[in-house]
């Protein structure tokens, strides 16, 4: 069926609220969610006062039954009616959103989206606590409720020290006449053609506010049918928290998806993406199996305790996509495959390949990766490395690559020389409090102003370990040097410590760990060429 255009209809915003509150007028769950900050919404309602037009509204009218939120906010809407046709928003759910939680109440009066209006300063103001309230705040919820309107109208006059009441009162009719005189365009769009209302529902949003590609993908993966892309993406990232190995984005799981689609990871448009997937729908469990394989092996061989101390998501997502090629699971590996891995992440990880790659080189890299991995070869890079120099880059920031890497391969020379239950403990330690596992030695002023080549690294940090459950002296009354393997006792922070002590420490500690890591990145740069 063709669309069948017509021209718009003039509505107040009072009519479309009316609309939506009846269930006339819905919300399809294709869409995304209410995104807009306060910012954006006072925007909106800043144009609407001042007379500015905010842009027209499309409505798909269809006999098509599709899924639709049950609620706005806070505020619940009715059931659908057994009306044959039927009328969805397809663009300005954003817009109408916030016109809808800001003009109405909810049956518990606990509105998710709040909005006042101060009558004496004229300004719009979202979400007060109560000390910021006063009673010239009129609670936009009122603004359409002649009877809530007016009762605060006579609130306002009964108070006998209010000298302006008239222009108070005048006001508060200027602002009601602002909404409720307030018309918007709404262009209606009728069609059972699914396919022709997402391409349009791409076009619009390709032009206007910019919707994620999760989002993009719902809404061109729905075809009618129960299929519900977010609510399958939501229920595997569930299932990676019994991993316990930190929160996998949705973000992750699109790029694994489309690594396995064989798709460029930033260059492949949603409708190609969304099109493979209506093709293929099991490519998505399929996918999450061997992104869990992959994780399997980071947190057990590599000892990463969460995916916040992995160098790059695309380590996790390219070995998952070698995993899925080859239909490997990761109790399956053979020691010379988990070797083969290592050396790749490793490499990887200390040549800093993937900073600044382009979507071609990242491409490339899978390649390469997938062909050593398959023929139980160490990966050979596609080109050679001339620019990275391992001295130049020698600092630290812990969300940087190099602070992560460091962690991972001293807490890799920690295992060898610990038990496991030592090791355990300690990537417990950091699985539990990431970054904050790490404590300054030292004050930062007392460095502040001295030139040195080791300040701010981790090079002066440690791991205070205070875990109640360990009754090892080490882990209790003592510092734990990850990096030295040892714990230490001669420095502490009591002041008795002259600074040149402790900075001859912290030099000596420093180039210890640099020593330490040239040699290893030497090692596996020869082990790749």
């Amino acid at each position: 069926m063709a669309a069948i255009y017509t021209d718009p209809q003039i509505l107040f915003i009072e009519q479309i609220v009316e609309l939506m509150k009846d269930g006339l007028l819905l919300c399809p769950k294709f869409q995304r969610n209410f995104v807009w900050e306060a910012e954006r919404q006072i925007e909106l309602l800043n144009s609407i006062r001042n007379g500015i037009p905010i842009g027209s509204i499309m409505v798909w009218e269809t006999k098509i039954p599709v899924k639709c939120y049950g609620e706005i906010g806070s505020i619940k809407l009715p059931v659908v009616s057994d009306q044959v046709y039927k009328k969805y928003i397809l663009d300005g759910l954003q817009r109408l959103t916030t016109l809808f939680t800001c003009l109405n109440r909810s049956e518990n009066n606990n509105e998710f989206n709040k909005f006042y209006y101060d009558l004496k300063k004229k300004k719009f103001f979202y979400n007060l606590d109560s000390k910021s309230k006063h009673e010239f705040m009129m609670p936009m919820n009122i603004l359409l409720d002649s009877v809530g309107l007016l009762k605060f109208q006579r609130n306002l006059m009964l108070k006998q020290d209010l000298n302006n009441v008239e222009d108070i009162i005048d006001e508060i009719d200027q602002i009601s006449a602002a909404f409720r005189q307030y018309k918007v365009p709404v262009i209606p769009i009728s069609t059972d053609d699914i396919k022709l209302v997402t391409n349009t529902f791409q076009k619009i949003n390709s032009k206007g506010v910019l919707v994620n590609a999760q989002e993009m993908i719902h809404a061109l993966t729905w075809n009618g049918n129960d299929y519900d892309f977010n609510e399958e993406i939501e229920a595997h990232r569930n299932n990676f928290l019994f991993l316990q190995w930190g929160d996998i984005t949705e973000d992750i799981l699109l790029k694994t998806i489309k690594v396995n689609l064989n798709l460029n990871i930033y260059k492949t448009d949603p409708t190609v993406v969304s099109s493979r997937i209506n093709s293929n729908v099991s490519i998505i469990k399929n996918s999450v199996y061997y992104l869990k394989q992959a994780i399997l092996f980071f947190k057990d061989d590599v000892l990463v305790p969460s995916i916040n101390f992995l160098p790059y998501s695309f380590q996790l997502i390219i070995l998952a996509n070698a995993f899925y090629n080859l239909k490997v699971d990761y109790k399956e590996l053979s020691l010379e495959q988990k070797n083969i891995i290592s050396n790749w992440f490793w490499f990887t990880s200390y040549t800093e390949i993937f900073s600044g790659a382009s979507d071609n080189e990242v491409k490339k890299i899978i390649d390469n990766f997938n062909e050593n991995f398959k023929n139980n070869e160490n990966y050979k890079h596609f080109k050679r490395l001339v620019s990275y120099d391992f001295e130049k880059n020698f600092s630290y920031n812990f969300r940087a690559v190099k602070t992560k890497r460091s962690i991972l391969y001293f807490l890799k020379l920690f295992s060898e020389n610990k038990s496991f239950e030592e090791t355990k403990r300690v990537v417990s330690i950091l699985q539990k409090n990431g970054s904050a596992s790490f404590s300054n030695i030292l004050e930062s002023i007392e460095l502040d102003e001295i030139d040195n080549k080791f300040y701010p690294t981790i090079a002066n940090k440690y791991i205070n370990a205070v875990d109640s459950s360990v009754f090892d002296d080490i882990y209790n009354s003592k510092y734990l040097d990850l990096f030295l393997n040892e714990s230490i006792i001669s420095l502490n922070t009591s002041e008795d410590v002259e600074i040149t002590e402790k900075i001859s420490f912290l030099e000596s500690r420093f180039n210890k760990i640099y020593n330490i890591e040239k040699e290893f990145y030497k090692d596996i740069v020869d082990i790749s060429k």
